[in-house]
């Protein structure tokens, strides 16, 4: 449709012919040009290219297509210039997808309107005049034939250019380490194929609004951060809104690839059309990333500054081949909360700028009070003096950024440490390693540097592993956990119950520690019985393979006694310290004291931990009665609560009374079950009342029959 070159010095007589050539089409460019589209027009894949233009492009593509014929037959024109036009004339159709074969079709039509146009304008030339028409006609071909020529390259070219990409998408799938890392990598690539003005991965918020949380290319960037502005028109996945009408829109709720061939005249992007114009943007791709149910996750839209760029056949195989990968890779890295661009490029920001602040939360020894370690929670400090979460800015990190957190985190740790202890509190610190450190031989690196730096004895840091890794690579990351443990560092498993692997990896890694996740005890207002049979059966698991067990998200007294009673060695929570600031750890710890007694609980959660153990206990006697009937008659825990109790506790007494009594005629009676269930009951429900008035310490008591 461009055709534009040649590569060879004309001769005397070649230039001749130019001469002759240009007199007879220079001046009838336009006409040649616009009969050469009225013929192309005829047939469907031009047709369909042709389309994809607005009125004005059109008008444009015509006035360049009749100034490169002029150049074409121009004898002056060196033959580097043509071949450059060749080359640019072939990347347009290429990005146009317009497929090669129709190039070649387009092409002959072309000569063949030349000829036929020259032929006329000759009248049946002979002798010297047939000559030179036959000269030009000559010419003609040759510079037409080394046009094609320079176009085919140009498409060899482009493919060439999509085959690396595929390359490195697959480098990228395969070493990403998280989502922040697969998102940037990814884009980083589709955004610089030629023709791609920009680029975005995205998910919808709850309300069905897409929050951008990568971007490519600077064309779009001003317009995102207008969404999160509220300044932009959105995105969104509803169908009855024209801001779901689009590509991205259709794409979500379709589950497959969706295109906006031209935005000049595709109705449906009209909520957007002036910003896109504005960026030089033709059309685009929405590529929903899909997990193993097939259910969207994410989207990728990809914006051309051609129409109809994402139509040719060869890259359609190219996008649905990056849209299963994607879906593989992301279950693996699990994408976790929705972080916007703007967002993750400011928490990157504050990281770099020295903004992280370590805070400090004590674990201390549930039978003696005594303060074990001190554990090191990241912060980010923002200019208004706020302090950020880690939930907040730890999904915006890449791997470069989560290996700098470390080691500046580690840093202020150790430093700590060694403050404290010339204080007067001589304890050890841990710190969360990331996933990564057991593959990236920089963090053991870091943590010997840092150590060896401080002069830090390695037996006083504790690394909690963080472990989201797919088991295949299991083997892999033990080996780095046993490369740490002969370094000298404590090891600990953080998070138990919150997978299988973590499960898994108990047997294969001997660990210093584990600790129990504090998801886990969430539910304990709703379902005591069952948070604390979890603690109970999960300490049993670790006690028996050696292991201590810490008890995480110990909030409240109650929390904290029974976790103490069900064996656990150690606690973490609000309930014994909200993280600290550096400078508050040593007098916090000279005054805190922590008062329990196991076996006369004075709290409805930890007397509901010791009357768990009671009945595991009357279980393991219902085969000796005269055994059970001495054991029962005993206080026990929930006796000594009772008693602690008084008058507010006379129906918990009731029931204490008539299930011991119903224990003479055997546990499985019906009246020792209904006795036993209804005292679960009670102590549930004074748990709760406990737990609010704590949440609330200046709420009058509440009466408990």
């Amino acid at each position: 449709m461009e055709p534009a070159g040649g590569q060879r010095t004309a001769g005397a007589d070649e230039r001749a012919a130019l001469a002759r050539l240009h007199g007879w089409i220079a001046p009838r460019a336009g006409e040649l040009v616009g009969a050469f589209y009225a013929e192309v027009r005829a047939h469907a894949a031009t047709r369909e290219v042709l389309e994809r233009l607005s009125a004005a492009e059109f008008a444009t593509l015509q006035a360049r297509q009749a100034m490169l014929l002029a150049d074409l037959v121009a004898p002056d024109s060196a033959p580097r210039t043509l071949a450059e036009a060749a080359r640019h004339s072939g990347r347009v159709h290429a990005l146009l997808g317009l497929g090669f074969a129709a190039v070649v079709e387009a092409h002959g039509f072309y000569q063949r309107i030349l000829s036929e146009y020259l032929r006329a304008a000759a009248g049946g030339a002979d002798g010297a005049g047939g000559v030179a028409h036959a000269a030009m006609q000559s010419v003609l071909q040759g510079r037409l034939l080394r046009d094609l020529q320079g176009q085919a390259e140009a498409y060899a070219e482009i493919e060439e250019e999509f085959a690396r990409a595929t390359v490195r998408v697959w480098q990228t799938l395969a070493e990403a380490q998280n989502f922040t890392d697969l998102a940037g990598g990814v884009l980083g690539i589709l955004g610089g194929l030629s023709g791609i003005v920009a680029g975005s991965l995205g998910r919808p918020d709850a309300g069905g609004v897409f929050r951008y949380e990568a971007v490519a290319g600077e064309a779009l960037r001003d317009y995102f951060a207008g969404l999160e502005a509220g300044r932009s028109r959105p995105t969104t996945v509803h169908e009855n809104d024209p801001t779901g009408l689009g590509a991205s829109g259709r794409a979500w709720r379709s589950r497959r690839i969706q295109h906006t061939l031209s935005y000049a005249t595709d109705p449906a992007i009209a909520p957007w059309r002036e910003i896109a114009s504005a960026c030089g943007i033709r059309s685009a791709i929405s590529i929903p990333i899909l997990d193993a149910q097939g259910e969207p996750r994410a989207l990728i839209d990809l914006y051309a500054a051609w129409p109809g760029y994402f139509t040719a056949p060869a890259r359609g195989g190219f996008f649905a081949q990056l849209m299963s990968l994607l879906g593989l890779a992301l279950a693996k890295l699990q994408a976790g909360p929705v972080v916007p661009f703007a967002a993750r490029a400011n928490y990157r920001s504050l990281l770099e700028a020295g903004a992280l602040e370590m805070v400090f939360q004590p674990v201390v020894d549930l039978a003696t009070g005594r303060v074990l370690k001190i554990e090191a929670l990241a912060r980010l400090r923002q200019p208004s003096g706020q302090l950020l979460a880690p939930a907040a800015f730890l999904p915006a990190f890449g791997t470069e950024d989560l290996l700098r957190l470390f080691e500046a985190g580690l840093a202020q740790l150790l430093f700590r440490l060694n403050a404290w202890r010339a204080a007067g509190l001589d304890t050890r610190g841990s710190l969360n390693l990331p996933a990564q450190g057991l593959t990236d031989p920089r963090y053991l690196a870091v943590i010997e540097g840092s150590l060896a730096r401080a002069g830090t004895p390695p037996m006083r840091l504790t690394l909690e592993l963080l472990e989201h890794a797919e088991l295949g690579e299991a083997s892999r990351h033990d080996g780095a956990l046993e490369r740490l443990r002969r370094l000298g560092v404590h090891l600990a498993q953080d998070d138990l119950g919150a997978g299988y692997s973590s499960l898994q990896r108990l047997d294969r890694v001997r660990f210093d520690e584990v600790k129990i996740d504090h998801g886990l005890l969430r539910g304990v207002a709703e379902a005591p019985q069952r948070t604390l049979d979890l603690i109970r059966h999960l300490t049993r698991l670790v006690h028996d393979l050696g292991i201590a067990v810490v008890v995480e998200g110990l909030e409240d007294p109650g929390l904290i006694e029974a976790a103490a009673v069900l064996g656990a060695d150690a606690g973490q929570g609000f309930g014994i310290a909200r993280p600290l600031a550096a400078d508050a750890v040593v007098a916090w710890a000279a005054n805190f004291r922590l008062r329990l007694d196991r076996a006369r609980p004075a709290t409805a959660l930890g007397a509901y931990a010791t009357h768990i153990l009671w009945v595991m206990q009357c279980n393991a006697l219902a085969p000796w009665p005269e055994l059970l009937a001495r054991f029962v008659v005993q206080p026990g825990g929930l006796g000594h609560y009772i008693a602690s109790q008084g008058e507010a506790a006379q129906t918990l007494a009731r029931l204490r009374a008539a299930m011991i009594g119903a224990a003479g005629n055997g546990i499985a009676t019906p009246a020792f079950r209904s006795a036993e269930k209804r005292i679960r009951g009670l102590l549930g429900t004074r748990h709760r009342m406990e737990a609010a008035r704590w949440a609330h310490p200046h709420r009058p008591p509440d009466e408990a029959g």
